[in-house]
C-alpha cells in the first residue's frame, strides 16, 4: 500500500500514471458523468446504484458494474486516513470537469486526517495539438506536470459543492445562478458548464449546436423557462427504461404532453 493516491478520469491516464508512480495507488474514476441521471440528493453511494442501473447492458451486468463502483467508493472512502497524499490529475473538458465536481464535494464533507490534497488540471500540453486529454500523454510527459500541482483550498471546495448542487438540480437555471460566481479557483469549469447548459436549447434555435436530433419540452422541470428544452431521444430512452412501455405508448405520451 502506497503513501500516495493519484485519482484521474480514466483508465488511460491510469495505466501511465501506474508507470511512473511506482510503488503509489492510482485510482481511474469511471464514469461517463456526461451521461445519465444524478439526481440531487444522493450520497456517493445511492449514487452510484443509479448509476449502475443506468450503465448496465447487454455486454455487462448490473451485477459488476456495481461491484466496480463500489470497490472506487470504498478506496475512496478509505483514502482520508490511508495516505499521506491525494493528487487529482484531471483536464478540461465537461467529462472532466464534472468528475472534480464531485470529487471535492466528497472531499468538501470528509475529514482529511493527515493527508494532503493537491489537484493537476491542464487544458495544454507542449507539443500536442490539438491537446485532449491526459490520456495521450506517455509516462515521461506526464512525470513533468507533478510540479503544476497546487494544494486544493477551501474557495475550491466550497465552490465545487455549489456546482455539484446546481448541476444535479432538476432546474437549469441553478446552473446559470452558479455561473455568475467568481469561478477563477477553477478555471475551466465555466466553460465547461456552459458547454453542458447547450443540451438545454433554446426555443428559437429548436436545434442544439451539436446534434440535429429535434428537442421536447421535458415536464420534469416544471418550474424552468421554456428556453430549456430535452432531446427527443434521452426522453425516449428514458421513459421506455423507467416505464417498460412500447414505443406506441411513448408517442402517445409525447402527443398528449403526459411525459413526467
Amino acid at each position: 500500500m502506497g503513501t500516495h493516491l493519484h485519482i484521474t478520469n480514466g483508465d488511460g491516464a491510469a495505466n501511465t500514471l501506474k508507470q511512473f508512480c511506482v510503488g503509489e495507488d492510482v485510482l481511474p474514476w469511471r464514469d461517463p458523468m456526461i451521461d445519465g441521471p444524478f439526481p440531487a440528493g444522493l450520497e456517493l453511494s445511492a449514487a452510484s446504484k443509479l448509476r449502475a442501473a443506468h450503465l448496465a447492458g447487454a455486454h455487462l451486468g448490473y451485477d459488476q458494474v456495481l461491484r466496480d463502483f463500489r470497490l472506487r467508493d470504498e478506496h475512496l472512502a478509505a483514502a482520508a486516513s490511508r495516505y499521506d497524499e491525494i493528487t487529482l490529475w484531471f483536464e478540461h473538458d465537461l467529462l472532466d470537469q464534472l468528475q472534480i465536481l464531485q470529487l471535492l464535494d466528497w472531499f468538501s464533507k470528509t475529514e482529511l486526517i493527515d493527508a494532503r490534497l493537491n489537484m493537476i488540471c491542464i487544458d495544454t500540453f507542449p507539443g500536442v495539438v490539438p491537446f485532449r486529454g491526459l490520456g495521450q500523454l506517455g509516462p515521461a510527459q506526464m512525470a513533468t506536470l507533478v510540479d503544476k500541482k497546487s494544494p486544493v483550498t477551501r474557495r475550491q471546495l466550497n465552490l465545487a459543492k455549489d456546482g455539484w448542487a446546481a448541476f444535479r438540480s432538476s432546474d437549469p437555471r441553478d446552473i446559470e445562478t452558479f455561473l455568475t460566481q467568481d469561478l477563477r479557483p477553477l478555471p475551466f469549469l465555466q466553460a465547461a458548464l456552459r458547454r453542458h447548459l447547450q443540451e438545454f436549447p433554446s426555443v428559437s434555435a429548436a436545434l442544439d449546436g451539436l446534434t440535429t436530433k429535434p428537442f421536447i419540452w421535458f415536464p420534469r422541470v416544471k418550474s424552468a423557462p421554456a428556453r430549456y428544452f430535452w432531446p427527443i431521444w434521452i426522453l425516449r430512452r428514458r421513459f421506455l427504461l423507467v416505464t417498460g412501455a412500447s414505443m406506441d405508448t411513448f408517442k402517445t405520451s409525447v402527443i398528449r404532453g403526459s411525459l413526467s
